[in-house]
């Protein structure tokens, strides 16, 4: 991600149990969430996007 550039914000809501497990997730691999989900979307983008 280009860190020159002001980043955006989102809402997105998240079943409380779900977060959690994506928290453990990213916990137990040392990755913060945020970077969990940027790398989720570029590669959603880069497979599904037109």
């Amino acid at each position: 991600m280009n860190d020159t550039k002001k980043l955006k914000n989102i809402p997105y809501r998240l079943d409380p149990n779900e977060h959690k497990r994506l928290k453990l997730f990213c916990v137990e691999r040392g990755i913060p969430m945020q970077q969990l989900l940027d790398k989720a979307v570029q590669e959603y983008l880069k497979k599904w996007a037109v």
